[in-house]
């Protein structure tokens, strides 16, 4: 059965600024996002939101920036739909159209130390609450920054380097009697990537290269609780390695070649893949599949012409 989904959006948003002085600007708003929705279980859906922002540059090599979000979703008519032919849980809540409060705050910090460096950090968290949701998704919370820190000794040549962080935690209850919730689970992601470029352009009339390295490690952990011992579930991991190599060469004005070599080493470890074959599972059909793990070369070759 194909079930012809379907939605409308309305939105209105106020926003108010005011230039406290030169250096200082501070903004406020407010936001309305209605949504509704046929075949979905809940008919409709109201967002409602506040936010307060203040930038400013005390001095001529600080600036900043930080801005504060509160969000309400509301889902008045929530229900179970009953002609999908596949029997769920009453009280369940899928995240998408759940009620949900969000508390975000967001900032930024840039300092210029000296005419060729430049440094600055910036981050974000989100703090989700899913009440009123018995079965399902009930809170998740992220928080990530990144550190970077630029270097233009002359106008041909460009270093930046950067540092990524971020963790990323869900909490949900589920039943396996089809009835009130008897068991919870937390999984928590943490990602942390590092990378650094360099750039050169004129290394002769009209040739320019670069090269890239950047290199992810993620750790993934699981912990399931249903009243007794909960069962201890090996990480998951993650670890990505990227490099690359260009050279770009102006032949005239319009036109250029540039080739590009990149190198990429990709390794993972899941335990939900890895030993499971197609049958491991009695009452369940799996794919086979692995962890991808892989090394992959590239070379290209491109062509720009600009009219």
């Amino acid at each position: 059965t194909n079930i012809p989904y379907s939605y409308s959006r309305t939105r209105a948003d106020l926003i108010a600024d005011y230039r406290v002085s030169s250096q200082m600007h501070v903004e406020g708003g407010a936001a309305h996002e209605g949504d509704d929705r046929t075949f979905r279980e809940a008919a409709e859906t109201r967002t409602d939101s506040v936010w307060a922002s203040i930038r400013d540059n005390p001095f001529s090599w600080v600036s900043t920036f930080l801005k504060a979000t509160r969000e309400r979703r509301s889902s008045p008519d929530y229900s179970p739909v009953d002609y999908l032919f596949a029997t769920q849980n009453p009280l369940m809540r899928q995240f998408d159209l759940a009620n949900r409060t969000r508390n975000q705050v967001s900032g930024q910090l840039i300092i210029y130390p000296a005419a060729s460096w430049s440094t600055g950090i910036s981050g974000e968290t989100n703090n989700d609450n899913y009440d009123g949701t018995d079965i399902g998704l009930t809170q998740a919370k992220d928080i990530g920054y990144t550190a970077n820190l630029t270097y233009t000794p002359d106008s041909k040549l460009d270093f930046n380097g950067y540092f990524t962080h971020q963790t990323t935690v869900w909490r949900q209850t589920g039943s396996d009697t089809f009835a009130s919730p008897n068991w919870t689970g937390e999984r928590g992601d943490r990602v942390q990537t590092v990378g650094l470029s360099a750039e050169l352009r004129g290394i002769r009339p009209g040739l320019d290269g670069g090269a890239d390295f950047s290199y992810s490690l993620a750790r993934g952990t699981t912990v399931v609780m249903t009243g007794a011992s909960g069962p201890l579930y090996p990480d998951i991991t993650m670890r990505l390695q990227h490099l690359s190599f260009y050279a770009k060469y102006a032949f005239t004005a319009k036109f250029g070649l540039r080739l590009d070599y990149q190198i990429e080493r990709y390794a993972t470890s899941d335990w939900s893949l890895d030993g499971v074959s197609q049958d491991t599972v009695s009452n369940l059909l799996a794919l086979g599949i692995y962890s991808p793990n892989y090394v992959v070369n590239v070379v290209s070759i491109t062509a720009e012409y600009s009219f």
